[in-house]
């Protein structure tokens, strides 16, 4: 729990303002190793009206170790899902964690360093495509997701764009992003 992020553009006035204005920012709880590769977006707008898995991803320009992978906590989010790392280049499931939202902070990361399925942590390979997904399900009583744009990543990550699907075409290189998910890595 200790390398959860902390959510800091929620402040009383950002609530009062449309979604598409809120800027979000987010930042490592006080861990000894883990950086979550996410930092900020310019504005985000929660919806629904998808069933599948959304994302978003990038070119690996730096070689680092991906630890835990997170889904952005929405208020009157409840439901748990299945987060995928995909390798785009290799076309290969990396692998699923799965995160539940019932409970956590909206406003935070949720983050899962425990594979269902596959390797972590696991080390990434210079110049391959990755993406990270969020299984999402339409409808009334659902949880939402967001779009997201200008994604801003702490530099490991180059190309930066939304993906739908796990083994969807590569990123879009447009920096904007769906269902707000992210890594911590080391």
């Amino acid at each position: 729990m200790n390398r959860l992020l902390i959510f800091l553009a929620f402040v009383l006035s950002a609530l009062a303002s449309p979604p598409q204005q809120m800027l979000l920012a987010v930042t490592p709880a006080a861990g000894p190793t883990d950086t979550q590769a996410f930092v900020s977006a310019s504005a985000y707008t929660p919806r629904q009206g998808y069933t599948g898995d959304v994302g978003w991803g990038g070119t690996v320009g730096t070689v680092h170790v991906r630890t835990a992978l997170s889904r952005y906590c929405l208020t009157g989010n409840i439901e748990t899902h299945t987060l995928t790392l995909y390798d785009k280049t290799a076309e290969a499931t990396i692998a699923t964690v799965s995160v539940t939202m019932l409970g956590k902070t909206p406003g935070t990361m949720v983050s899962s360093s425990v594979a269902t399925s596959g390797t972590l942590p696991y080390t990434e390979i210079t110049g391959h495509v990755y993406t990270v997904t969020s299984s999402e399900i339409d409808g009334a009583g659902h949880d939402t997701f967001c779009d997201v744009s200008a994604i801003t990543t702490t530099g490991v990550l180059s190309s930066v764009g939304s993906t739908v699907g796990v083994t969807g075409g590569v990123p879009s290189a447009n920096g904007q992003g769906y269902g707000f998910t992210g890594y911590l890595y080391h």
